[in-house]
């Protein structure tokens, strides 16, 4: 289980944080058998005010359209980075060892 967070525009209210909590499929390629599917996100809550504030409930519509392709990006961003990193340091260890 991951968390992220989503600034969102409230309206009168101003801009509000949420806190995400979700869990991401891998998409696979497609076969003659199975069809093809993309990237996605199951989530378990959404709360206004960090992981001990309030559990909000929101339109599916919304979630589909805004909150899972923000879980998507941010997992892939995460995941990016530590790929990025542990080249990093795969280049740090060759060049101590040389």
């Amino acid at each position: 289980m991951t968390t992220c967070t989503m600034i969102v525009d409230c309206g009168m209210l101003g801009e509000r944080e949420l806190t995400i909590s979700y869990k991401y499929y891998r998409g696979f390629r497609g076969s003659d058998y199975d069809p093809e599917e993309s990237e996605s996100a199951s989530i378990y809550w959404i709360k206004f005010g960090g992981d001990s504030g309030i559990e909000v409930d929101l339109p599916d519509d919304f979630i589909t359209n805004e909150v899972i392709p923000h879980c998507v990006a941010d997992y892939n961003g995460e995941a990016d980075y530590a790929a990025e990193a542990h080249a990093d340091q795969i280049k740090e260890d060759r060049r101590l060892a040389a």
